[in-house]
């Protein structure tokens, strides 16, 4: 049995883009304790390329940043999970 063959929709029917524009994410109104709450728990895995470079993807949670780390392994390229803290920054204007 041939299987189909899936792929990104075409024309209208092209994938929304999530951003409503320039707004943020977090309203202002949020105050620090909840923006940190939300970012609680990052997990970056690096994996080294072939050429020497270095690929850096950001996960929400452990199973899936290990997941990927144990992918980029098979694959054959050395890779590391590092548990990373971002801080939100106060101050400053929305892009």
């Amino acid at each position: 049995m041939k299987l189909a063959r899936e792929s990104r929709p075409v024309g209208d029917q092209a994938a929304r883009t999530f951003s409503g524009g320039n707004s943020p994410i977090v309203s202002a109104e949020a105050d620090k304790t909840t923006a940190t709450a939300l970012v609680t728990g990052v997990h970056v895995v690096v994996v080294e390329t072939p050429a020497g470079k270095y690929r850096r993807r950001v996960y929400f949670n452990l199973p899936s940043a290990q997941t990927a780390a144990d992918r980029a392994v098979m694959a054959g390229h050395p890779a590391h999970v590092i548990l990373c803290q971002l801080i939100p920054v106060s101050g400053g204007e929305s892009l």
